[in-house]
């Protein structure tokens, strides 16, 4: 066992697996947000793809009391904002550019154990239109491998199913990496919108 393993087992309850996938429940336990702080992000280089599309982008994270923005600029201009509710016991995500999520849907909750799962129900609001929608959110282990390195990930996934038309739900999934040293360094939302961090030499900002 590596002498890192051994001072995450000491930290954390655990030491996060490389492997592909998500975890089954008994996985590594964070007793609070300053075990797995999803705000504590170091990697502000980052690419945006959107419908197959990539653009070089950097990350601008902001913090007010409980609300966490994160702002992501391409040629200084802001592209597209995330939206957060952070305190000691939830980090939930509250919506990206032009939407909202009524509540806002827990991503993490404290303390964790990697493998837990629950429900939520709200609603979906797409500028003035609300639909009534709800989510099954599962927590797991997933080992990324991206340009800033080896990333040993907590990995959230939101399934959720919006109220289209009556008795005709349209599913869509977002997925949360969170990494127990650099934040929240990857979201993907429905395939359609896609951050990850990407090389420095990166020109386009």
């Amino acid at each position: 066992m590596t002498p890192a393993c051994l001072m995450a087992l000491f930290a954390l309850g655990g030491c996060l697996p490389r492997q592909d996938g998500a975890n089954p429940q008994g996985g590594p336990r964070f007793a609070s947000r300053q075990d797995l702080d999803p705000t504590k992000i170091r990697h502000l280089e980052a690419r945006l793809v959107l419908a197959g599309t990539e653009v070089p982008v950097t990350l601008e994270p902001q913090i007010q009391g409980s609300e966490f923005n994160l702002l992501i600029r391409a040629k200084g201009a802001v592209m597209e904002t995330e939206r957060y509710q952070v305190n000691d016991q939830t980090f939930a995500f509250v919506g990206g550019t032009g939407e909202e999520f009524v509540p806002p849907i827990p991503i993490l909750r404290f303390p964790l154990e990697v493998g837990e799962k629950w429900t939520w129900t709200g609603v979906a609001a797409l500028g003035p239109v609300k639909k009534k929608a709800n989510a099954d959110v599962t927590t797991g282990l997933e080992t990324l491998n991206i340009v800033s390195g080896v990333s040993d990930s907590v990995v959230v996934t939101v399934d959720l199913s919006i109220e289209a038309q009556p008795g005709l739900p349209a599913a869509r999934r977002l997925r949360f990496w969170i990494d127990p040293k650099d934040g929240l360094v990857k979201r993907d939302f429905a395939h359609n919108s896609l951050r990850e961090p990407r090389p420095k030499s990166d020109e386009g900002t």
